[in-house]
């Protein structure tokens, strides 16, 4: 039996700082410290057709036809801030003068201990005033990144050089399998990135997919329909690009695919103190994609698995989101599944009302409720407050360890001035921080990059922070199918 325990996770790899692209090796006199270098992007919005070659398209705008989220290297606007375990700034390590690459070396050897480096800038893109924003990283977490800033960037700036994503999806793709079994109440489909779809019939079953593509797509049959929630999931197809058509120009005769039979219908899932929602699903890799094998609704009990090299998976992760039952924390976990039975439960959290910017040692703090540091290894802490100068907004976002008294970083510009109006949400998670995948995981959790190219922030949203092309975080993705880890985050105001 497969156990998801919330409790901090053993180190599998015996390491010092979490580091990509690090020097961690040296000679007779010890250990190097590392140098993580840190790439300055502006993401934004144009046309498609506007993109030069080679130049990164990290997404497709949402609701807006021809139009994607391009980036240009960044070297204005902004600076990096060295900072003491107390928040206060090392004024002699402050990095203004940002090269033509966007590309700053960080030098954990001018780091404090419990020290932190931070990104600061003044910007006005969602208040048209000039807010100040802030991304911060505690020394342990380290490593190398890229990282979006708000400014607006020259246009003579280099762009940013990477793939294009154009997954070019088609409203008219459809598949169709041959029908298995009368039993059959619902068809669903899955292309990569486990984007869905599906119907109720085996002929002309939608799917997310372009209409000339090369990756291929999962349609999962099952026996039982009620209130729009399909279960019992009884048979798959793993069905070849070529097999996906046109329903409007449809070839003849249409090429149906084959249904194969799972293994097992009777795994069992036992989840306490968590209220699941409709977006948890077990999860596959299959030829470095991400597929979507079956939704998993609040009070399910049983789980299909199979181990056919049909479906040849190179891995398989329940992916399940909801709320405590306790404390009303945002709730989400990876866990590898391996089709054994499946426990799932979380300790002891509660309320966090009373969450609020305080003082602590004489220094701006956030003192949190709810939680208890020790049972976990990483800790989200963002505030949106103002400063001093009223009509300024002030926006920060730290990673550090966990702590109930997480201390603010100084600002050059301004100095916050704390309100009972303030907006507070604080995130923990027990995932392996030897992990670099996984820290990188947690570091972008709450970033949604529509969301950095309009004024739109929503609750739980970083304002900015560091970003990947879809690609790298697929491929991170899959890697921590192998995992076993949860985060919980809560907010006020």
């Amino acid at each position: 039996m497969t156990k998801l325990k919330m409790m901090p996770l053993v180190a599998m790899i015996s390491a010092g700082l979490v580091g990509c692209g690090g020097s961690s090796g040296g000679g007779g006199g010890g250990p190097v410290a590392p140098t993580y270098n840190w790439q300055f992007v502006q993401l934004y919005s144009a046309d498609r057709s506007s993109i030069g070659s080679g130049c990164a398209i990290f997404d497709d705008l949402d609701n807006a036809e021809g139009k994607v989220i391009a980036a240009k290297v960044a070297t204005d606007g902004f600076k990096v801030l060295f900072h003491n375990a107390d928040g206060s700034i090392v004024a002699d390590n402050t990095i203004e003068n940002i090269p033509a690459t966007g590309l700053v070396s960080i030098k954990s050897s001018l780091v404090p201990d419990g020290g932190y480096v931070s990104v600061e800038e003044i910007d006005g893109s969602i208040s048209g005033g000039q807010d100040v924003f802030m991304f911060t990283v505690q020394k342990d977490f380290l490593k190398s990144l890229t990282l979006n800033i708000r400014q607006k960037q020259s246009s003579s700036n280099s762009c940013f050089r990477g793939e294009q994503y154009n997954l070019n999806v088609s409203d008219d793709a459809v598949v169709t399998v041959a029908q298995s079994s009368a039993d059959t109440k619902y068809y669903q489909s899955s292309y990569i990135d486990g984007v869905t779809d599906g119907s109720v019939l085996s002929s002309n079953i939608p799917v997310k997919a372009p209409l000339t593509g090369f990756d291929k797509a999962l349609v999962t049959a099952f026996d039982t329909l009620s209130n729009n929630q399909y279960t019992n999931l009884t048979y798959f197809s793993l069905i070849p690009s070529s097999s996906i058509y046109d329903v409007t120009n449809p070839p003849s005769p249409l090429p149906a695919a084959s249904l194969n039979d799972v293994e097992t219908t009777g795994v069992n899932l036992e989840i306490s103190g968590i209220t699941l929602d409709s977006s948890s699903a077990i999860k596959l890799g299959h030829a470095g994609d991400i597929y979507h094998w079956q939704p998993i609704y609040s009070g399910a009990t049983k789980l299909s698995y199979t181990a056919s090299n049909l479906l040849n998976a190179s891995g398989w992760v329940a992916d399940l989101k909801g709320v405590t039952d306790s404390g009303g924390w945002l709730f989400s976990g990876l866990s590898k599944f391996e089709g054994v039975d499946l426990t799932v439960d979380i300790p002891l959290v509660g309320d966090f009302s009373s969450t609020a910017i305080g003082t602590c040692s004489g220094q701006h703090c956030v003192n949190s409720a709810g939680f208890t540091g020790s049972d976990y290894t990483i800790q989200r802490t963002h505030v949106r407050s103002h400063t001093q100068n009223s009509s300024r907004l002030f926006y920060q976002t730290i990673f550090a360890k966990p702590s109930l008294s997480q201390v603010l970083m100084e600002s050059t510009e301004e100095e916050i001035v704390p309100s009972n109006s303030d907006r507070v949400e604080v995130s923990v998670s027990n995932l392996d921080i030897q992990n670099a995948d996984g820290v990188q995981y947690f570091l972008e959790k709450n970033v949604n990059i529509q969301n950095l190219v309009t004024v739109s922030v929503p609750n739980f949203t970083d304002v900015n922070g560091a970003v990947s092309l879809p690609s790298a975080i697929r491929v991170r993705y899959l890697k921590l199918m192998s995992e076993a880890f949860v985060t919980l985050e809560n907010g006020v105001n």
